[in-house]
């Protein structure tokens, strides 16, 4: 990322949202096209504040590579590649209610989030929600796909 950030409505609009999502725990989702600016503030966010941590999600992933990638995000090494997912799930459950300071976790991409992503999403949300807020970013079609999914 460049050192000049020239700090745009969006920019700021986003940033905000970071620190509110952090200092209460809460979790958010960011709609927006591509270029709006999501991913610069996202990673301007992390990138100034202690106890924020950044995971983009790919195509190829599964749920099982996203948790692993986010335990890697948090410091936690170690993990064996036959670990349960609820095990990796309760690892980083346990690691973000026992630190100090509040945490917040961001995941970028989040339109490449299936159903089942989702749900385990919902589960680390559930174990974490006094200790950690979220924000999930995507495209504007991760809306529409929610609510698909919710009907479904």
């Amino acid at each position: 990322m460049s050192d000049f950030i020239i700090r745009t409505s969006n920019f700021n609009t986003v940033f905000k949202l970071c620190n509110v999502a952090h200092m209460k725990t809460k979790m958010f989702g960011i709609l927006g096209y591509p270029g709006a600016g999501k991913t610069t503030a996202l990673l301007s966010y992390v990138q100034t504040h202690d106890y924020a941590h950044y995971v983009r999600v790919t195509a190829s992933m599964n749920a099982k590579d996203f948790y692993r990638k986010l335990l890697n995000e948090l410091g936690i090494i170690g993990v064996h590649k036959n670990t349960s997912l609820h095990s990796l799930i309760n690892a980083i459950s346990y690691h973000l209610n026992n630190e100090i300071e509040k945490q917040l976790i961001v995941i970028d991409e989040a339109g490449k989030f299936n159903p089942r992503l989702l749900e385990y999403l919902h589960e680390l949300r559930d174990n974490t929600f006094k200790s950690t807020g979220i924000i999930i970013s995507g495209p504007e079609y991760f809306r529409a796909n929610i609510l698909n999914w919710t009907r479904k």
